[in-house]
């Protein structure tokens, strides 16, 4: 079974329909999050985060990048099967479950 949580729209805020709050499957919200969080950001876990953005605006190897993003990954559940990364920061990223 997939990962369930609470929907956030683009703008990060709570999705809400019909008065309600959207429950749905949230595997890549959670991945976008990890990408985007820098260590700190979460008190019960200091050491999530990618900080992907900063990794690419310092001109960070690819092979860096791969290697942070595997780790975040595998410790919260996912496996990296795929990381397409261009040289202007652009990256297609595939991944799969593992719990």
């Amino acid at each position: 079974m997939n990962r369930q949580d609470l929907q956030l729209d683009n703008e990060g805020d709570l999705l809400i329909e019909n008065g309600d709050f959207v429950i749905a499957e949230s595997d890549e919200q959670h991945v976008t999050h990890l990408l985007q969080a820098v260590k700190g950001d979460y008190k019960q876990f200091p050491t999530t985060g990618c900080n992907l953005i900063d990794f690419i605006k310092k001109g960070e190897s690819a092979k860096k990048i791969e290697h942070e993003i595997t780790t975040q990954l595998k410790a919260d559940g996912y496996k990296l099967t795929e990381l397409l990364l261009d040289s202007d920061g652009n990256f297609n990223l595939e991944f799969d479950v593992n719990y």
